[in-house]
């Protein structure tokens, strides 16, 4: 293990807060470990959801990253 990578929730403004890495698992316990064979992914899935979170320029701020939300009709 290099460490624990942790993406505790979908939700786009929720990436400055619940994903980070530490050195053991997190009392959250919603990640994975990071090891050579997924250290690329965790990397990119971080950096995006970091780029995503500090973004402060989007309609709705509570879309989701795998369920997102209908639009909503007129």
């Amino acid at each position: 293990m290099i460490c624990w990578f942790e993406n505790h929730s979908n939700n786009i403004m929720s990436g400055v807060k619940y994903v980070f890495y530490t050195s053991t698992v997190s009392s959250r316990n919603s990640g994975i470990y990071l090891e050579k064979e997924n250290f690329r992914d965790s990397i990119s899935l971080y950096t995006t959801r970091r780029l995503f979170a500090l973004n402060h320029h989007w309609e709705k701020h509570d879309d989701l990253f795998l369920a997102p939300c209908k639009d909503e009709e007129k």
